[in-house]
């Protein structure tokens, strides 16, 4: 007699045939090589054609790795296998295809993770700007184009953001090497609930430009952050209300407040202001002069691009 996973008779009859069976290995082949070069193909497709992004903190290696996990689909395929085939010694070797595909799967999962560990190691991890700047996606103050940049992920309620806001972006100039400076703020935590709101309707195209004048409203209405004071303060700053009520609740805007929280929570961010400065974390003070010491230091250093 053999042993007996729930509805699988692994007996030394049934693993033989199992060995030289089509079935077995079509199941194998399916499972194992057909979802990683579907999962993996899509994402890495849909990227290359710049239809989508992947998540935070994954790269393509990893990707790579979580694809050929999918290979084990233990428990719902046994019960198709009983479901599509009748005859019981070829539901046996399907199972076994199914039960070695995972063990597969697996296996080959883990030794990708290992290369992945040891080609890209993780020493740096949140040290270095997880999503590059760009101009296109988010508001920057100063000189798109400007060689020196500082990403700042904080809130309305952090107390560098007007500073930020007031920020002289031609005050690069007094370091060693001139050069303007542009500076992109980011959210980086999503509580208390209007966060997002916050971020979201000023962030949509409709009203491009005006994102500093809301957000000094906003800081200086600390008091007054409810869904109806946005809507207010966005009429009091002349802007076009009607998009910025849609804006609110777009999937494509809030999507991208989404993206830099998830960027921020892989980047280990827990207090605000966090800011790095040429794509690398500024540790320190955040008072103007340390910012131009950090900024003269980042001279040699090239932007996240």
């Amino acid at each position: 007699m053999g042993q007996r996973v729930p509805g699988v008779v692994l007996s030394p009859e049934v693993l033989a045939g199992a060995a030289g069976s089509t079935l077995a290995w079509g199941v194998v082949v399916g499972l194992v090589v057909g979802k990683l070069l579907s999962v993996f193909g899509s994402s890495a497709l849909l990227r290359r054609l710049k239809l989508g992004e992947l998540g935070a903190g994954l790269t393509l290696d990893r990707a790579l790795g979580g694809a050929a996990l999918c290979g084990i689909g233990f428990t719902i395929l046994l019960f198709i296998v009983d479901l599509a085939i009748d005859d019981e010694f070829a539901q046996n070797e399907a199972w076994v295809g199914v039960l070695a595909a995972s063990v597969i799967a697996f296996a080959l999962a883990t030794i990708i993770f290992r290369i992945s560990d040891a080609v890209r190691p993780d020493d740096d991890s949140g040290q270095t700007l997880a999503r590059p700047v760009d101009p296109a996606r988010e508001h920057v103050l100063g000189d798109p184009d400007a060689p020196y940049t500082i990403v700042e992920y904080g809130d309305f309620q952090c107390g560098f953001l007007p500073q930020g806001v007031r920020l002289d972006p031609g005050g690069a100039r007094r370091t060693r090497r001139p050069a303007p400076l542009r500076v992109a703020p980011r959210p980086a935590r999503a509580d208390p609930p209007q966060r997002p709101r916050r971020r979201g309707g000023i962030r949509g195209r409709g009203n491009a430009g005006r994102f500093f004048d809301f957000a000094r409203a906003i800081f200086d209405d600390q008091d007054n952050q409810r869904p109806s004071d946005i809507i207010r303060i966005a009429h009091d700053l002349g802007l076009d209300v009607e998009q910025f009520e849609k804006d609110l609740i777009s999937a494509e805007v809030t999507g991208r407040v989404r993206d830099d929280m998830l960027d921020a929570e892989a980047m280990n961010i827990t207090a605000v202001p966090t800011l790095f400065i040429n794509g690398r974390r500024h540790v320190g003070p955040y008072d103007a002069q340390s910012l131009l010491r950090a900024l003269t230091t980042a001279a040699d250093t090239p932007v996240a691009e």
